[in-house]
C-alpha cells in the first residue's frame, strides 16, 4: 500500500485558535513576538479610571477591552511608571487538500497542500498597569494616560482589522517534506500550515511594533503633543507607508487598503479626516 494519501484530495478542516501577544511600555516598548502571556488579573473590580472615562475613551476602551491595573512590583521592576500589555486573539476555521508528488528515482514523500482560511474571529485586551503613585487629578486629561490611548487606537485601528482579517482569509498552497513515519504526516502539515500564519503574524506585528515606536518618538515618549497628528495617525497602515516598511503581503491586501473609509479612521483617532 502507497504511504501517500489518496489522490482523490480528501479535505480536512478543524478550527485554530492564535494568541498574538505584545508587552508594551508607555515609554517604552517592549516587543516580545507571541512568546508572553496577558497577566491574569487579580483585580476583583474595574479600576474606578474605567468608568469615569469620557464617551471617546469608553468606546476605546470597550474595543480594546481595557483594563487598568495598579502594580507596583511590575512597574518597578521595569523601571517605569505604567507598563501595558495587549494581546490580539485570532481564532479561524481552515480546509485544506493535499496532493501527492510522485518524484523518480527518489524515496522522499512530499505532498502539495491547499489550504483555505475561512471565519475569521478576532479580540483585542489591553492591560495597563500602572504604579500606585501615579495619581493625576484629572486621568483622562493626563499626557501619559492620553498617550496610551493613542497606543490602544494603534492596535485597535479599523485598517488594522481589515488587514488581519484579509490575512486570515488568504489562501496558500505548501510543498511539504513528509517523514518517513506516516503517521506524522498530519502533525507535519500543521506545523507547516502553522509556520505560514506565524509568517503572516510577524508581518504584523513589525508593522504595529514599528508604529509604537514612531508613536513614542513623535510625542517623546508621551511627553509632548504630536506634531500633525491628522497626518501622523491618517498616514498610519496607508499603501504608501506599508510599503516604505516593506511590509511583505501589500500586494495581498491591495483591495482591503482601497477600500478604507477616511472618516472613520478620522473618528477612531478623534480627528479630523480634513488635509
Amino acid at each position: 500500500m502507497s504511504k501517500f494519501p489518496s489522490n482523490q484530495n480528501p479535505e480536512t478542516s478543524f478550527e485554530k485558535s492564535l494568541d498574538w501577544v505584545a508587552p508594551i511600555c508607555l515609554f517604552l516598548i517592549f516587543w516580545l513576538i507571541g512568546v508572553d502571556p496577558l497577566p491574569a488579573s487579580n483585580a476583583a473590580e474595574p479600576h474606578p479610571w474605567i468608568s469615569d472615562a469620557p464617551p471617546q475613551m469608553a468606546r476605546l476602551i470597550d474595543t480594546g477591552q481595557v483594563k487598568i491595573m495598579v502594580d507596583d512590583i511590575a512597574v518597578k521592576n521595569a523601571n517605569r511608571t505604567a507598563i501595558t500589555f495587549y494581546r490580539i486573539n485570532v481564532q479561524y476555521e481552515l480546509r485544506y487538500t493535499q496532493t501527492p508528488i510522485r518524484q523518480a528515482n527518489t524515496a522522499s514523500r512530499q505532498t502539495s497542500i491547499q489550504v483555505k482560511f475561512t471565519n475569521p474571529k478576532i479580540t483585542l485586551e489591553h492591560e495597563v498597569q500602572l504604579a500606585s503613585s501615579y495619581l493625576p487629578e484629572k486621568p483622562w486629561e493626563s499626557r501619559l494616560l492620553l498617550h496610551e490611548m493613542d497606543h490602544v487606537a494603534i492596535s485597535t485601528d479599523p485598517r488594522l482589522i481589515k488587514i488581519l482579517k484579509s490575512l486570515l482569509r488568504l489562501p496558500a498552497k505548501l510543498t511539504v517534506d513528509l517523514p518517513d513515519n506516516a503517521n506524522q504526516d498530519a502533525t507535519t502539515i500543521n506545523r507547516a500550515i502553522d509556520d505560514l500564519q506565524q509568517a503572516r503574524r510577524e508581518a504584523v506585528q513589525k508593522i504595529v511594533q514599528s508604529y509604537y515606536e514612531r508613536l513614542d518618538i513623535q510625542s517623546n515618549n508621551g511627553l509632548a503633543d504630536i506634531d500633525q497628528r491628522n497626518a501622523f495617525f491618517m498616514g498610519l497602515y496607508s499603501k504608501q507607508d506599508l510599503e516604505s516598511l516593506k511590509f511583505p503581503y501589500l500586494k495581498e491586501i491591495r483591495a482591503v487598503l482601497a477600500d478604507t473609509d477616511s472618516e472613520t479612521v478620522a473618528n477612531h483617532y478623534l480627528i479630523s479626516d480634513s488635509k
